[in-house]
C-alpha cells in the first residue's frame, strides 16, 4: 500500500472484520499547539510524545470508537508550592464536555490501639495525573496499580503500627470514612485494557463465536468495545474541530490553558488496485488527547472503508490532506489531480517538499508572505551574481578579452531560486525549476550541435607546442615557486580563494580544463613540485591540477586541500598522508598507494583507479560521482559519511572496513567482497551488489532499497534491523548460518535463496516468491510469511515458532519434522507437501495431498 500524505499528519492504518465484513480502519492523527492551534509537524510530536506516556501505554489501537472520547495526559500543579495540600484539575471542550479530579497531598491511615487515624495531607508541588496516584492497588482488577485499596484478608490480618495509603486523586466530592471503604478509580488517562470494565465490553470468545463469528467480534460485545477512557469521559455528540477547551491546574505557570481547536478536517482517499479513481472515507473525530507539558494536543480521526481482502491488500494507495473548515472544500476532482501528479514518475519529483497540495489553501496575507520571500531570494541571488562577477574582474587583467566578456554578459536567473523558508515548511512545488533545468539542457545541447557544426575541424599541417610561460599555468606555478613569500592581500580575496577551492571540492566534474594542458606544462608543474620538496615547502592548498605527478613520493607529506584535478598519479606514493578535502576529480590513480591516509572530506569524483591502495585509510564527508575502482583493496579502511553515486568497483577488497552513515546511489558493485566489514546506517540505493560477498559482515540499521544482488553472499553475517526495500532481486543470495533481529525482506525476490541454518528473529518476508529456496534447519522465529509463496521449497527441520503465515502458498514443498508452533497460517494452502512428523501443525491449516 502506497501512502501519500502531509508529513505534518501521522498516520495508523488496520484491517479490521467489522458488522459482518473487512473494513480498513483509517486512523489520521493531528498534533496541535495548546498555546495557538497551529499544526504540530508528526516527527515533532512523536518525539513530544514518548516522553509523556506511561510505560506501556498505547497511543491508539487502529480501530473506531462508538463514543467520541477526552483525554488528558500530566501533572498537577499546586498555585502554592510547599504549602498546597489540595486542588481541582480539570479539562473541558466546548459545551460537550467537563470533569474535574480533586488532586491531595499524601495522605495515609494509621492503624493504632485505639483504632484507626487519619493523617495530614502532605503538602506537594506537582502530583502526577497517572492511574498509580488513583484509587486501587492489587487485587482491585479495575485499577491494580493504585493505591488504597486493602482485601477483607489484610485487614483481619493487620497489626499495629500498618499503614494504608489514600489515593491523591479522587473524584470530586467523595469521601472514605475507613479505609476499607471503596472509592472510584478516578483518572484522565486510557484505562487498562485488562480492567472489568473495557474486559466484559469485549463480548464472549467461546466455541460459538469460533464456529460462528470469527474473526469478528462476539455478538454480545459492547459497541464501546474500543473506546480507552473512563466512560464519563466519552461524549454523546459530535466533536467539530472547532470547539474551545480549557485546562486547570496543570501548568507550572497558568492556574488555566484556554485555546481552540486549530478547526481543520482531515480528508482521506483509497485507490483500489482494480480501479484507476479515489474513493473517498468519510473521517470523524473520536480521540481529543491533551498533553499540556508538552503545549500539545492530538486529534485522531477516524474513517472505514470496505475492503476485498483480509489484509487490505487490494488497496493500492491511501492519501491523506487537511483543510481549514474555514475554506471551501476542495473537490474529488481536485485532490484525482494531485493524486495523479504525485504518483506519476515524470512529475512526482517535483512534490516531494509540496505541502501546500495537501494542506489548507493560504490566506492572502500568506500568499503576500510567500512572494515576498520569492522576491527576496531572487535579490540575493542577484546580489551574488553580480558579487561574483566583480571577483572575477578583480582576478583578471583589465585589458583582457575575458573582462570586457564578463561586463558584457548580462545577469540572468535561468532557474528560479526556491526560498529557504519554504523548504523549511515543506510548501516547494519544484515544477518550475525542474522545467528550467530541462530548458537549459534543451539550450545547452542545441548551442552545442551549432557551435559543432559551426567549427573548421580540419587539421593543421604542423601542430607546433608553444613554450610554457607562467600566464599559461596561471597563478598555480607562481605559488608553487612563491609560497614562502606569498600572502594574501586582503581579506576579501582569501574569502574568495577559499570559496574556490571549496567548489572545486564540491564539483563533481574537472573546473580547471586540466586536460587542455600541453605535455611542457604538465612537466613545468611537475619540476615545481619537486623542486618544493627539495625545499621542504608545503604542498598544501596548491593547485596542482593536471600536473604529471607520476611515481612522486608524497609520504608523510601535508596535502591538505590540494588540487589534484585531471593530475596522472600513477604509481604515486601517498602512504600516511594528510589529504583531508584534497581534490582528486579526473586524476588517474593506477597503482597509487594510499594506505593509511587522512582522506575526509576528498573528492574523488570521476577518478580512475586500478590497482590502488586504500589500506586503513580514513575516508569521511566524501562525495564521488562516476569514479571508476578496479582491483583496489580498502581492507581496514574507515569509511564516515561518505558518499558514492553512480561509481563502480570492480574486483576490490572492502574486507574489515568500518562504513558508518555511508551511502552508494545507482553504483555497480562487482565481485567485490566485504568480508567482515562492519556496516551501521549504510544505505545501498539502486544499485548492483550481484555475486558481492558479505560474509561474517555485521550490519546495523542498514538498508538495501531497489538493488539487485542475485547470488550476493550473506554467509555467518549478523544483521540488525536491515531493510531489503523496493523490490530487491535476491535471486539465489546466501543466507546460510547468518543471524538476523527486525530484518525486512518485503517483496524482495527470494528464489533459490538459501537460509539453511540461518536464524531469523522478526523478519518480514512479506509477499516474498522463496520458490526453490533452502530453508534446511533454518529458525525462524515470530516473522511474517504472509503472502509468501513456496514452490519445492526445502525447509526440512525448519522452525517457524509464532510466526505469521496467512494468505501464504506452499506447494510441493519438503516441510519434514518443521516446526509450526504457534503458527497462524489461516487462509494459507500446503498443496502436495511433504509434511511428515511435521510438529504443532495448526489445525486451521488446508493441506491438500
Amino acid at each position: 500500500m502506497q501512502i501519500i500524505k502531509p508529513l505534518k499528519l501521522g498516520l495508523i492504518h488496520r484491517a479490521l472484520y467489522l458488522d459482518g465484513r473487512h473494513q480498513l480502519c483509517v486512523s489520521p492523527l493531528l498534533w496541535f499547539s495548546l498555546s495557538d492551534g497551529t499544526v504540530v509537524p508528526e516527527q515533532l510530536a512523536w518525539n513530544k510524545m514518548m516522553a509523556c506516556l506511561d510505560e506501556g501505554t498505547v497511543l491508539d489501537t487502529g480501530a473506531p470508537k462508538q463514543f467520541p472520547e477526552v483525554l488528558l495526559s500530566g501533572k498537577a500543579y499546586a498555585r502554592n508550592p510547599k504549602k498546597a495540600v489540595s486542588m481541582e484539575v480539570g479539562v473541558r471542550l466546548g459545551d460537550k464536555f467537563e470533569k474535574r479530579v480533586q488532586v491531595v497531598g499524601e495522605q495515609s491511615w494509621l492503624f493504632t490501639d485505639q483504632g484507626w487515624t487519619l493523617t495530614q495531607e502532605a503538602p506537594f508541588d506537582e502530583m502526577d495525573l497517572t492511574w498509580k496516584n488513583a484509587f486501587g492497588g492489587n487485587g482491585f482488577a479495575e485499577n491494580t496499580v493504585g493505591q488504597g485499596f486493602i482485601s477483607p484478608d489484610e485487614m483481619r490480618n493487620l497489626a499495629v503500627g500498618a499503614s494504608v495509603s489514600r489515593p491523591s486523586l479522587r473524584a470530586i466530592n467523595e469521601t472514605q470514612r475507613r479505609p476499607e471503604d471503596r472509592m472510584t478509580a478516578s483518572c484522565f488517562g486510557p484505562v487498562a485494557i485488562t480492567a472489568p470494565s473495557r474486559v466484559t465490553r469485549a463480548g464472549t470468545y467461546d466455541d460459538d463465536w469460533l464456529a460462528n463469528h470469527y474473526p469478528g467480534l462476539p455478538p454480545d460485545h459492547d459497541p464501546a468495545v474500543f473506546n480507552t477512557a473512563m466512560a464519563d469521559q466519552w461524549i454523546h455528540g459530535k466533536v467539530q474541530g472547532n470547539e474551545s477547551f480549557e485546562l486547570w491546574g496543570v501548568s507550572p505557570t497558568s492556574p488555566t490553558i484556554q485555546g481552540t481547536l486549530p478547526n481543520v478536517h482531515v480528508r482521506a482517499f483509497v485507490r483500489k488496485h482494480a480501479q484507476t479513481s479515489l474513493e473517498e472515507v468519510s473521517t470523524r473525530i473520536d480521540t481529543v488527547w491533551f498533553f499540556p507539558d508538552q503545549d500539545v494536543g492530538l486529534m485522531v480521526y477516524r474513517g472505514l472503508s470496505d475492503i476485498d481482502d483480509s489484509d487490505a491488500l487490494d488497496i493500492a494507495s491511501l492519501m491523506l490532506a487537511y483543510e481549514s473548515q474555514k475554506d471551501a472544500p476542495r473537490s474529488q476532482a481536485e485532490y484525482q489531480k494531485i493524486y495523479a501528479a504525485r504518483t506519476d514518475h515524470q512529475t512526482a519529483i517535483a512534490h516531494v517538499l509540496n505541502e501546500s497540495q495537501l494542506s489548507p489553501r493560504k490566506s492572502k496575507e500568506e500568499q503576500a508572505r510567500l512572494d515576498a520571500e520569492k522576491l527576496d531570494s531572487q535579490s540575493q541571488l542577484h546580489a551574488q551574481v553580480a558579487q561574483s562577477k566583480q571577483a572575477i574582474l578583480d582576478r583578471v587583467d583589465p585589458d583582457a578579452s575575458i573582462a570586457e566578456a564578463v561586463q558584457q554578459t548580462p545577469t540572468k536567473i535561468l532557474v528560479p531560486p526556491v526560498p529557504k523558508q519554504a523548504i523549511q515548511r515543506g510548501d516547494v512545488d519544484l515544477t518550475d525549476t525542474l522545467q528550467a533545468l530541462t530548458r537549459l539542457a534543451e539550450q545547452a545541447k542545441s548551442d552545442s550541435e551549432s557551435k559543432l557544426e559551426s567549427l573548421d575541424l580540419t587539421p593543421s599541417e604542423s601542430p607546433t607546442e608553444q613554450p610554457l610561460t607562467t600566464s599559461d599555468l596561471g597563478r598555480r606555478f607562481d605559488a608553487i615557486q612563491a609560497a614562502p613569500d606569498v600572502g594574501i592581500s586582503s581579506e576579501k580575496q582569501q574569502h574568495l580563494h577559499s570559496l574556490s577551492i571549496t567548489g572545486r571540492r564540491l564539483s563533481p566534474t574537472d573546473t580547471t580544463a586540466s586536460d587542455q594542458l600541453t605535455q611542457t606544462a604538465r612537466q613545468r608543474l611537475r619540476e615545481a613540485v619537486l623542486s618544493a620538496m627539495a625545499r621542504g615547502q608545503s604542498l598544501a592548498g596548491l593547485d596542482l591540477s593536471g600536473a604529471d605527478l607520476r611515481d612522486l613520493d608524497f609520504t608523510g607529506a601535508d596535502l591538505e586541500t590540494t588540487q589534484f584535478e585531471g593530475a596522472d598519479l600513477t604509481g604515486c606514493l601517498f602512504t600516511g598522508t594528510n589529504l583531508k578535502d584534497a581534490v582528486f576529480t579526473g586524476a588517474k590513480l593506477d597503482h597509487a598507494n594510499l594506505n593509511q591516509c587522512q582522506l575526509g572530506g576528498a573528492n574523488f569524483s570521476k577518478v580512475t583507479a586500478a590497482n590502488c591502495q586504500f589500506k586503513h585509510a580514513k575516508i569521511g564527508a566524501t562525495m564521488t560521482l562516476e569514479a571508476n575502482f578496479t582491483r583496489c583493496d580498502f581492507s581496514g579502511a574507515k569509511l564516515d559519511g561518505a558518499s558514492f553515486i553512480n561509481s563502480h568497483f570492480t574486483d576490490c577488497l572492502l574486507n574489515g572496513c568500518l562504513l558508518n552513515n555511508v551511502r552508494f546511489m545507482q553504483s555497480a558493485f562487482i565481485k567485490t567482497s566485504f568480508i567482515g566489514a562492519t556496516f551501521f546506517q549504510a544505505m545501498f540505493l539502486d544499485s548492483s551488489l550481484t555475486a558481492n560477498s558479505f560474509q561474517q559482515s555485521i550490519i546495523t540499521r542498514s538498508i538495501f532499497a531497489q538493488v539487485n544482488a542475485a547470488e550476493v553472499d550473506f554467509q555467518h553475517a549478523a544483521l540488525d534491523r536491515v531493510q531489503f526495500g523496493g523490490a530487491c532481486a535476491l535471486v539465489g543470495a546466501n543466507f546460510s548460518s547468518a543471524t538476523a533481529n527486525i530484518i525486512g525482506f518485503q517483496g524482495a525476490d527470494l528464489t533459490e535463496s538459501n537460509f539453511a541454518n540461518a536464524a531469523i528473529k522478526q523478519g518480514n518476508f512479506t509477499d516474498c516468491p522463496l520458490n526453490r529456496a533452502d530453508l534446511q534447519s533454518a529458525a525462524f522465529y515470530q516473522c511474517v510469511f504472509s503472502g509468501a509463496r513456496f514452490d519445492n521449497t526445502y525447509a526440512r527441520q525448519a522452525n517457524f515458532a509464532e510466526s505469521l503465515m496467512r494468505k501464504s502458498r506452499w506447494r510441493q514443498s519438503e516441510l519434514n519434522c518443521a516446526e509450526f508452533f504457534g503458527v497462524n497460517a489461516k487462509e494459507s494452502s500446503f498443496d502436495q507437501c511433504n509434511l511428515t512428523d511435521a510438529k504443532n501443525l495448526p489445525s486451521h491449516i488446508e493441506v491438500r495431498i
